[in-house]
């Protein structure tokens, strides 16, 4: 709880305790549907008090972009059921062997958790969360 205040602090979001109470029951539902909560995405989710956070460099990826290290590296597909399938087969050993660092992954997990704040329909977003959440326990 303390790390999502800091980083809506840190983006210029709500931290309030109301705020911060509505964002589990949000996002489990988009986890539960597999990423299909992401049809029911509105332009209305968007905060509008919480920046888009900066796309992590791409010297932190090898010259790659962020985008292509996701979809090449990662394979992360295009959307969240995508993402929730690459959980089940990205093992210690593969994430070893695509030389994903601890730094990637914190990077992109920092980014998609803003995402996931600043805009609570984005399924993808969620999804990606938990895919670097699983690499970083497996590092």
């Amino acid at each position: 709880k303390s790390q999502v205040k800091s980083l809506l602090k840190k983006n210029g979001g709500d931290a309030s305790d109301e705020a911060l109470e509505a964002l589990p029951k949000q996002l489990k539902e988009i986890l539960e549907t597999g990423g299909k909560g992401a049809s029911k995405r509105s332009p209305n989710m968007v905060n509008p008090n919480i920046r888009r956070a900066t796309i992590p460099s791409s010297t932190l990826f090898g010259g790659s972009t962020f985008q292509q290290w996701g979809r090449g590296i990662v394979k992360w597909g295009s959307g969240a059921k995508d993402a929730l399938d690459r959980i089940g087969t990205l093992t210690k050993t593969e994430i070893q062997r695509l030389g994903i660092t601890r730094s990637q992954a914190q990077a992109t997990l920092d980014f998609y958790r803003n995402e996931m704040l600043r805009n609570p329909g984005n399924a993808t977003a969620a999804a990606r969360v938990k895919l670097m959440e699983h690499i970083l326990g497996q590092l």
